[in-house]
């Protein structure tokens, strides 16, 4: 593209992109004052609904109060007007107050007596059912003033109703309450269109949740829009009951009106800004034109004619246009004069040594007294990879690093002070290789004697070295590899030897990380993990990263996977691999890397890997054969490792299950001793009780004989609460359920639903902790647990005035520590250790057969956990114990 052209663009796509910012900007400006506009416009359509349904309520409650407060209401109630049903109870007087329903209880909370209609049929319906059943402390009918009232919406199985309740009183409004009159309308689809058509909004309302779910909440949900379309809104919002839960979905679609409007005068502001921008444009790119742009295209097709002529030697280009262009003009027109000049010495030079320069094997050369190139042969084009005209005119700079340039032409300021140099000149490119060269360079010198510049021949010995250094590397690896098998061989620590071999590899190959691989298959799928590392000097380690464990081969090594597979190295420069490998090897800073295989008994158990992360190199097939070895020997390492673990397992199993079998023993002889002292008391009162028997039979005397048979019989079933306590202990571990994940709060509310009746019955309070963790057990056995400790505490909660029990849970280090406290009677630290002994009580008259707590620390010791007791006689008793967590 032509500098004309390019200007004429340029131009032109500023002034559009300026154009496009503006009209962007006003268009963001824009689009969110239309957003709040339509925000604002929903929570009028929306707040106008709920005014609509307020107002149906309000009706309802006036009905409600002028028929509840009224004396044949009352008399009818108390079973004093037999004409009120007939009289007033009939679908005309019902579709005449716009209610669906009317309910009445009496004042000890039944039901007294319900009618519905059907005003589309004119029948008599069932009245709602949720409104039939009601709970005597159900707030509806749990009036405690003449005052109170209730007024809201009820969630129904087959609907939602609108309800007012309010106290049956005489008509001036004065006691004693009678009873309680709800009024009702079923709020269907038929009034949801109405309060629609009021609102102009399509509405829908349903219940959010079946009857009584979200009882006991107490939540507030503000309006959320979501966008449904490009001309729709919709926006929901949960309203509260009768009862103050968000049990009421209201849903409303509202139209996009404004947007549309809108976006509209949008469109017509954007296109009168692009016309005014290309009117604008316009004339600007006129005024280039005439000014700027015709004149340079004059010298420029004359610089063109000039370079298409064979020689161009006599051609000038014009003056023409501003000052400024005739100056540039008179100064190319300078150029081309020094130019020829300098051709024609260039042609001389060309000649005189191209034969010899051309066929050299050599690189051969000639710089100009500041070092710059004015003469290249064939033989540098090919080592540097760069054409003759890329080098005529530059400095070493152009080839080498900053560092050997610098070298290079302190050798050559004594060449052009008149001193030859011959030696060897150690070489890093620009693209990061290394070279070696055996030059001579002299300094030419004109008929005068002056030095001119430098003529040097450079022989390429980079092989040579290379070759050289290659041996001793090779040397040292084959050292290093002979150490790391012998290392393996006679030491026993893997996991420390490991690692010393990684450092001896590592540094034999000149590497900045040595690390090894284990592969673990899961579920079908094979995953890497990194289990070992050296790394040398500042390079930052790898191997705490979270990212390189369990790292599954496919989809993304797939290939690298296949080919460590079949036993051959992976080996490149991270820049070069696939994108997905790149992923994970570009965070860690490698830039070249090479893998090797680690095979155990012809499985593929791994593989270990050297990094560089400075600089591109590739390892040489000699470094990687040797390495090829050095895995085989680690590789045989963890057999032996592995096998000398098993061994070492194998014998630390035996010991543990000697130690669990005598422990299980001891434990048997304390059940045995326990359960035949405890069983045999009630053996010996039976025995007692029977002598008496037979005295009493003889005598005949029936009022003993009924004691003693009383007697025996309450041994007999004191003998079967031991037994089966005694069971129910013995199934602890042996009998178990399949655990389960879940808010360990869920089996805590289980817990309290079973001991509700006696914690209600003695007032006692019960405080809950909040953000319960999540547990992974035997849910029953645990929630039996939870009942045996909250029985515990009220058991043992004496006469305390203001009787609490608190269930809550705190973390500790890596464990999860819960607890029941109360604030009963406690006990002193010498019975916290014995009270979880079998059949065990404090107080030998108490309920129950002292197995709870035995029950009690098996659950939690099966389940893996531990648990203790914190109490102080007269401040109440504390039971901790842990449990597992996900």
């Amino acid at each position: 593209m032509t500098l004309r052209r390019s200007i004429l663009a340029f131009t032109g796509g500023m002034i559009l992109v300026l154009a496009l910012i503006c009209s962007t900007f006003m268009c963001h400006m824009m689009m969110g004052t239309l957003s709040d506009l339509e925000e604002a416009y929903v929570h009028q359509k929306v707040d106008g609904t709920l005014f609509y349904l307020q107002e149906d309520l309000s009706s309802l409650k006036r009905a409600a109060e002028d028929w509840g407060h009224w004396n044949d209401t009352r008399d009818f109630v108390i079973g004093e007007n037999d004409q009120y049903i007939q009289d007033n109870l009939n679908s005309w007087t019902l579709s005449g107050l716009d209610v669906d329903f009317m309910i009445y209880y009496d004042r000890s909370g039944n039901l007294f007596y319900s009618r519905a209609f059907n005003h589309a049929t004119g029948e008599e319906v069932p009245a709602p059912g949720r409104l039939l059943s009601l709970a005597k402390d159900d707030p509806l009918i749990a009036h405690s003033s003449p005052e109170d009232g209730l007024t809201g919406i009820v969630s129904d199985p087959e609907g939602l109703l609108l309800v007012s309740s309010t106290t049956i009183l005489d008509s001036h409004w004065k006691g004693p309450i009678s009873g309680t009159f709800i009024v009702g309308r079923r709020l269907d689809g038929a009034r949801a269109e109405g309060l629609a058509r009021l609102s102009g909004i399509d509405l829908r309302m349903a219940a959010t949740a079946p009857v009584g779910e979200s009882e006991g909440t107490n939540s507030k949900t503000s309006l959320l829009i979501v966008k449904e379309d490009s001309d729709t809104l919709i926006a929901t919002k949960t309203i509260d009951d009768v009862y103050g839960n968000p049990t009421v979905l209201l849903e409303a679609q509202v139209p996009r009106e404004i947007r549309s409007r809108g976006l509209e005068t949008i469109r017509r502001q954007v296109v009168g800004i692009f016309l005014a921008s290309l009117l604008f444009g316009g004339l600007i790119l006129l005024f280039l034109e005439l000014s700027i742009l015709m004149p340079l295209a004059t010298i420029t097709s004359s610089v063109e004619a000039i370079r298409e002529q064979e020689k161009g030697q006599g051609s000038r280009i014009p003056t023409v246009g501003p000052a400024e262009l005739a100056t540039l003009a008179e100064s190319i027109n300078e150029m081309l004069d020094h130019l020829e000049s300098y051709n024609q010495k260039l042609a001389m030079s060309e000649k005189r040594f191209r034969t010899i320069v051309d066929t050299a094997h050599d690189c051969i050369f000639i710089k100009d007294p500041k070092s710059r190139y004015v003469l290249v042969n064939p033989v540098m084009e090919r080592i540097f990879q760069l054409p003759a005209s890329k080098m005529l005119g530059e400095r070493d700079e152009v080839f080498f690093s900053a560092e050997t340039a610098a070298r290079i032409r302190e050798k050559d300021a004594g060449v052009l002070s008149g001193e030859p140099f011959v030696g060897e000149v150690s070489a890093h490119t620009r693209a990061g290789s290394s070279m070696t060269f055996h030059a001579v360079k002299v300094p030419l010198r004109d008929d005068r004697g002056q030095v001119t510049g430098i003529c040097g021949i450079a022989r390429d010995i980079t092989d040579i070295k290379e070759a050289g250094v290659e041996l001793l590397k090779r040397d040292r690896l084959l050292s290093a590899s002979a150490a790391a098998s012998y290392s393996l061989l006679v030491n026993y620590d893997i996991d420390q030897i490991i690692i010393d071999v990684l450092q001896l590899l590592g540094e034999a190959v000149e590497a900045d990380r040595a690390y090894i691989f284990e592969n673990q298959t899961v579920d079908g799928e094979v995953l890497m993990s990194q289990r070992y590392e050296w790394t040398k000097g500042e390079v930052e380690p790898q191997i705490n990263n979270p990212v390189l464990q369990s790292l599954p081969y496919h989809p993304d090594s797939s290939t690298f996977y296949e080919i460590i597979s079949r036993g051959r190295p992976y080996v490149g420069l991270v820049k070069d691999l696939p994108e997905s490998e790149r992923a994970y090897l570009a965070p860690q800073g490698i830039v070249s890397i090479l893998i090797v295989p680690i095979f155990v008994e012809d499985r593929l158990w791994g593989f270990i890997g050297f990094d560089d992360c400075h600089r591109e190199r590739f390892w040489s097939n000699g470094e990687i054969s040797v390495l090829q070895v050095a895995a085989g020997s680690i590789g045989g390492a963890f057999i032996r490792s592995r096998t000398r673990a098993d061994l070492v397992r194998a014998k630390g199993e035996l010991q543990e299950r000697i130690g669990e079998v005598e422990a299980k023993n001891a434990e048997m002889e304390r059940f045995v001793y326990t359960v035949s002292h405890d069983l045999r008391s009630p053996l010996v009162t039976i025995q007692g009780f029977v002598g008496f028997l037979r005295e009493d039979l003889s005598a005949l005397d029936g009022d003993k004989i009924k004691i003693d048979l009383a007697m025996i019989e309450e041994a007999v079933l004191k003998m079967d609460h031991l037994l089966k306590d005694t069971l129910s202990l013995s199934r602890v571990g042996r009998v178990v359920n399949p655990p389960e994940e879940g808010s360990f709060g869920e089996i805590v509310h289980e817990a309290l639903s079973q001991a509700s009746g006696e914690l209600r019955s003695r007032g006692i309070k019960v405080s809950l902790a909040e953000g319960w963790p999540r547990v992974r057990v035997d849910r029953l056995r645990v929630q039996e647990a939870l009942t045996n400790l909250l029985d515990n505490s009220i058991k043992y909660m004496g006469d305390r005035p203001h009787p609490e029990i608190e269930v809550g849970w705190r973390p500790e280090g890596e464990e999860t520590v819960f607890f029941v406290r109360d604030n009963g009677i406690g006990m002193d630290p010498d019975q916290w250790e014995k009270v979880f002994g079998l059949f065990y009580k404090i107080d030998p008259d108490s309920e129950g057969s002292g197995v709870g707590l035995a029950i009690v620390r098996r659950i939690i010791e099966v389940h893996g956990g531990r648990i203790w007791i914190e109490s102080e006689e007269g401040r109440g008793t504390c039971v901790l114990f842990t449990l597992p967590t996900p």
